[in-house]
């Protein structure tokens, strides 16, 4: 198993290397890369995280339906069980992120034009 989770690791880190050589180039740059990198996973990450958990708990009742007088049965209801149990994680932080946007007074155009601190290379 954590071979598994080693591999999965090397290859996700040799997947963020052109990022993380991009963002090297200049600290100006830096900036720029981590709010393409906000974008990225707001826009595309966490979308595809909700579709994975509502697949996952329809895979769960697939199984449990099709092992109806089998054993299999419990185990398609552990996996609606920890489907229900991600949608309902990710809608809270999704949901308190949000609140804590609108309660605050943080629009998307204030962290747009927010400034990330750079270290000044001139004497």
């Amino acid at each position: 198993m954590f071979s598994r989770f080693y591999k999965f690791g090397l290859v996700v880190s040799l997947g963020a290397l052109p990022f993380v050589a991009g963002a090297a180039g200049e600290l100006g740059k830096t900036s720029t890369f981590f709010k393409e990198l906000l974008t990225l996973v707001e826009k595309t990450l966490t979308p595809i995280a909700f579709l994975l958990a509502f697949l996952g708990f329809v895979y769960g009742i697939a199984k449990y339906i099709w092992s109806v007088g089998s054993e299999g049965k419990s185990e398609g209801k552990n996996i609606m069980i920890w489907g229900v149990i991600a949608l309902a994680v990710m809608t809270s932080v999704w949901g308190i992120v949000r609140f804590l946007r609108s309660d605050i007074g943080i629009s998307e155009a204030d962290t747009a034009s927010m400034k990330i601190p750079t270290i000044d290379r001139t004497p």
